[in-house]
């Protein structure tokens, strides 16, 4: 073996692996985290794609059955129904002991670990400051499945004091990845985005490549 895939499979990230299951799942209808999915809650799906990373944990309003440290959002006034993904990614860099994070959704079964390992490795290779996130062939921006850095909390802070919840409003911090600049790793497909937003769409998928 390579050493450069010695180091890719024993070396822990320096990054804080966490798992965003705040969420109302109001279009799913039950809680998504808690949903078994091939044997296993969605959210320890999430979870295992993390395991390359120096800690991690979960981002919540509630109880799960786990043995990850679950935290509850910091920030809750921003509207009728909480700050969002916003809040939950504030939160996230509030705890997190490294300056990165991987901020993944409880609902993307398909992560894995040679994904964010690449995803980190653009840090360095693009200069990356704030954030690294993946831009998909349909040209969707992958900020549930992206990098952020401690850097940001003042821009969420002010973000969240005006009532935006949207990740997308911090694009232009984003250093943005084409998918076609990670596929050298053959299993970087765009199935990874997979997402479950309905029941429908897990009755839908039969597999987990």
């Amino acid at each position: 073996m390579p050493l450069k895939d010695v180091l890719r499979t024993s070396a822990k990230l320096p990054i804080s692996g966490v798992v965003l299951a705040g969420g109302h799942s109001k279009r799913f209808g039950q809680d998504k985290a808690s949903y078994i999915y091939k044997g296993k809650q969605m959210l320890d799906w999430s979870l295992e794609s993390l395991s390359d990373t120096s800690e991690h944990f979960i981002i919540a309003n509630r109880t799960y059955s786990t043995d990850t440290r679950i935290y509850a959002d910091i920030r809750t006034n921003c509207s009728d129904t909480g700050c969002g993904p916003m809040g939950g990614l504030y939160t996230a860099l509030n705890y997190a002991k490294n300056d990165w994070i991987a901020l993944a959704a409880c609902d993307m079964p398909n992560l894995n670990p040679n994904y964010w390992q690449t995803l980190y490795e653009q840090i360095n290779v693009h200069k990356a400051k704030h954030a690294v996130v993946v831009q998909s062939s349909d040209s969707k921006l992958q900020t549930l499945a992206a990098l952020y850095n401690k850097r940001l909390l003042p821009v969420i802070e002010e973000h969240l004091d005006n009532q935006t919840i949207a990740l997308q409003s911090l694009k232009k911090y984003f250093t943005i990845i084409q998918t076609d600049a990670l596929r050298q790793n053959t299993d970087l497909t765009e199935k990874l985005f997979l997402n479950f937003n309905y029941m429908e769409d897990i009755h839908s998928c039969s597999t987990i490549n």
